[in-house]
């Protein structure tokens, strides 16, 4: 059996995520990577080698999060770094089953996979779960978490999201008290400051968006790889502005507000509940 260490990755089919699969390979990982279209996928492992399996899901989709961790679970039974990298921009507001659908994406998608991946994660202990932070807004509204309230701006929701991750898709009860188990945030990396730059950037163009992304995946790949990290669970590294991507970024105290925390778990716990609609 390999004694190489196993990391998911999910979102690998363009952008930061595709230079996160080659950064884990050549520090000598076994990639579980993760993407929506089997046919992209195809194209990307021709490319990626040996080391790397696959799985496809629609992470809008709860059943289709289901499945996809149980082949995981059956691909990895010692599971190391989990690295939420997908995450959705739409023109307009949509639902699925009831639930917005970039919600369902980047925020309780990513809080059912650590529930459900969290035996493989103590297997590989010492483990790390990791989302980007970033985008400018360090503020959510907890009235208003599937963004029907005002008019919808998907950078905007997509920004909140960000912060919406760091507050409850972390798992902190799960996986924030373990202390084997590091939930981390990395604000910086050059695809973020592609976004900003643009908000017309086309995510699947590989001539705008691999120059931000190669330049961002030092950023990320320190958090992953850097010796003893899991022990600061919960916390942000990294500047959207440049230097200093290696120091803990502080947050406002509203960003840290435990009352709006407490109504962003307990949506996603009633989401996440096996009698939701998926």
């Amino acid at each position: 059996m390999s004694d190489k260490k196993t990391a998911l990755v999910t979102g690998t089919t363009s952008g930061i995520g595709r230079e996160l699969v080659k950064g884990l390979l050549a520090r000598g990982y076994l990639v579980i990577a993760h993407g929506r279209s089997a046919e992209k996928m195809k194209a990307e492992v021709a490319e990626w080698g040996s080391d790397v399996q696959t799985v496809i899901a629609d992470l809008s989709s709860k059943a289709d999060v289901l499945r996809m961790a149980d082949e995981v679970r059956a691909k990895a039974p010692k599971l190391h770094l989990v690295f939420h990298n997908a995450a959705t921009v739409l023109k307009e507001r949509a639902e699925r089953n009831g639930v917005e659908m970039t919600f369902a994406t980047n925020v309780l998608a990513p809080f059912v996979l650590n529930q459900q991946l969290e035996p493989t994660l103590r297997a590989g202990a010492p483990s790390r779960v990791i989302f980007f932070f970033g985008g400018g807004r360090n503020v959510f509204d907890a009235d208003d978490l599937q963004s029907r309230k005002v008019p919808y701006d998907g950078w905007a929701v997509l920004a909140s999201q960000k912060r919406l991750r760091t507050a409850g898709a972390g798992d902190r009860e799960t996986l924030g008290r373990q202390r084997h188990l590091g939930v981390l945030h990395v604000a910086g990396a050059g695809l973020y400051r592609g976004y900003e730059a643009s908000r017309g950037l086309v995510l699947d163009s590989r001539a705008t968006v691999l120059p931000h992304a190669r330049a961002g995946r030092p950023y990320p790949l320190w958090v992953a790889t850097e010796p003893g990290l899991e022990q600061k669970a919960g916390t942000c590294f990294g500047n959207l502005l440049g230097s200093g991507w290696k120091n803990e970024t502080r947050l406002v105290s509203k960003a840290k507000d435990p009352a709006d925390a407490a109504k962003l778990w307990a949506m996603l716990e009633q989401l996440a509940l096996p009698t939701s609609k998926a």
